[in-house]
């Protein structure tokens, strides 16, 4: 059986995400991987973790792989009695 765990994304994680998004079909080429990681990502990290608005997750496999990463951004709304929306971003 497969089974996967959802957890809220670490500094440690950044390498596999950003692998990710630049193998992707969609981001290829917009994205730089490289050992080390760029500064940019850690300090787009802390941003995103900073930000009470704003959760990266990542999927890890069996294995304890990470397959997958998500960020969800809350956004306030006036629509359906201004209740709040969400944005999801995701890679796998």
């Amino acid at each position: 059986s497969f089974s996967m765990v959802v957890r809220h994304a670490t500094r440690h994680d950044l390498p596999a995400i950003v692998a990710m998004v630049a193998e992707d079909d969609v981001n290829a080429g917009r994205e730089t991987f490289a050992d080390p990681l760029p500064g940019s990502y850690y300090d787009a990290f802390d941003r995103i973790e900073a930000d009470p608005s704003n959760e990266l997750f990542v999927a890890e496999n069996d294995a304890g792989e990470v397959v997958g990463a998500f960020q969800i951004t809350w956004i306030p709304h006036l629509l359906n009695g201004g209740s709040g929306r969400a944005h999801v971003e995701m890679v796998w």
